[in-house]
């Protein structure tokens, strides 16, 4: 069984992002959380992940989908493994993408859920 906050936080960042809300969507994240993904330098703290993801939607991100495969729950932190899917509009038209996710969790003092590390790498083989 999923837990709820981990349903909650992936729904909110994908209709944040079918929004084009770059701000709703790092809103999922901790303050000093961890963005690693592809092809991309690690990028660290709420501020700088609304800018890498206000840059995707500027890139043409229009819509993702996550699916947990599973979860490992233990206290404070939980950790989330599962499979997105995004869509990009471009100009020669609509492309599509499918990987893999990990994201790990934290309860913070006020017994708020949030991502503090969330690594993504395609399916697409490597140039």
């Amino acid at each position: 069984m999923v837990p709820l906050y981990v349903t909650d936080g992936n729904e909110r960042f994908c209709a944040a992002l079918a929004r084009a809300d770059a701000h709703g969507v790092a809103s999922v994240y901790a303050d000093d959380a961890l963005l690693l993904a592809p092809g991309s330098p690690e990028v660290n703290g709420r501020p700088a992940i609304e800018a890498f993801w206000k840059a995707g939607i500027a890139a043409g991100i229009t819509r993702a989908e996550l699916d947990t495969t599973v979860t490992h729950e233990r206290g404070d932190l939980c950790v989330e493994v599962g499979r997105y899917r995004l869509e990009l509009a471009t100009p020669d038209g609509a492309t599509k993408d499918a990987g893999k996710y990990v994201v790990v969790h934290c309860r913070d003092g006020e017994e708020k859920w949030s991502w503090a590390i969330d690594i993504f790498n395609s399916d697409r083989p490597s140039a």
